[in-house]
């Protein structure tokens, strides 16, 4: 775990299966616990061959082979606190985002509160882009990928060990990392960085307060609403089933506060990582953007002396 968090040079074995899980474009845990395999197979073959009996291979070998990882991941969650002192694990991304010329705001949301009506209404009213679904299409198309996979990958963190312990990455850092998790957040990450240097423009989810944090023109919203409210929406905007809506519920804001949490190292709802917080049950769809309006106008006029205009 300490040799993860500081970033360095990988053994020959995993820079090996890194090497090979880059080349087939497979998930580095299945590629090494494949290639882990394939080596005790071996062993016991020309063991077997060479004395009649198998030496050097037991149980402890075998142990080593599939509960390295998981106890990597058990210790690397309890020792987080020493990413941020010695690791940047901050998406790197070679585009600049402009500091005056456009601006960007950012909404994350509850699911059932409205978030991406919301949004699509500001960015008509205010002229610019919007992104929610249009960024599933365009990380796909940038990294050969299905629109399919992408929404069916983006928010899915798991928290089973097994699970993790074949699908992650446990041997080098984040940016370096193969599996489909880790691989979708920094593909989206460089399309909303590219977004956002191009056109001021309102951008749904996906951690984009915490992937635009250096650029000074941007206004970070979170929404959420009461249970009734988020029930009806789901149930009478979205066509979800009534006997399933709360499970639907509950299930996709854990997913998204997981993700957060496993990318950001923040807390999803935590009022201080937004500038502004709106519960949408109490003030409608409507009141919502004339107040999100209203107060981006502000905030940019103090942001910088040439603010925008938004009418």
């Amino acid at each position: 775990s300490l040799e993860v968090i500081a970033n360095v040079v990988m053994l020959s074995g995993e820079a090996f299966v890194h090497a090979i899980s880059q080349k087939k474009k497979k998930e580095f845990g299945w590629v090494k616990i494949g290639f882990d395999c394939t080596l005790m197979i071996l062993a016991c073959t020309l063991s077997l061959i060479l004395f009649g009996e198998i030496t050097g291979v037991r149980e402890g070998t075998i142990m080593a082979a599939l509960l390295v990882g998981v106890f990597a991941r058990f210790f690397n969650h309890r020792l987080i606190f020493l990413n941020t002192m010695l690791s940047d694990r901050t998406v790197s991304v070679t585009v600049e985002v402009p500091r005056k010329t456009q601006f960007v705001i950012t909404i994350a949301r509850e699911f059932g509160s409205g978030g991406r009506e919301i949004g699509r209404k500001i960015a008509s009213n205010l002229g610019i882009a919007f992104y929610d679904e249009e960024l599933i299409n365009m990380v796909a198309t940038e990294n050969n990928l299905t629109p399919g996979y992408v929404e069916q990958h983006e928010q899915n963190i798991s928290s089973q060990l097994l699970y993790e312990f074949i699908m992650q990455d446990f041997t080098v850092p984040i940016e370096k990392s193969l599996s489909s998790d880790d691989a979708l957040f920094v593909a989206q990450s460089k399309v909303i960085r590219k977004v956002a240097s191009q056109h001021s423009c309102v951008i749904v989810g996906r951690c984009a307060n915490y992937v635009l944090q250096d650029c000074e023109r941007c206004f970070n919203i979170f929404l959420h609403a009461d249970r009734d409210s988020k029930l009806k929406r789901i149930i009478n905007e979205y066509g979800e089933p009534a006997d399933k809506a709360e499970s639907k519920l509950r299930r996709i804001n854990k997913a998204r506060a997981n993700h957060y949490k496993a990318y950001t190292g923040r807390t999803w709802n935590d009022s201080r990582n937004y500038d502004l917080c709106l519960n949408t049950s109490i003030l409608g769809i409507d009141e919502a953007c004339k107040i999100i309006e209203k107060t981006a106008k502000i905030y940019l006029k103090r942001k910088d002396k040439a603010p925008i205009t938004i009418s």
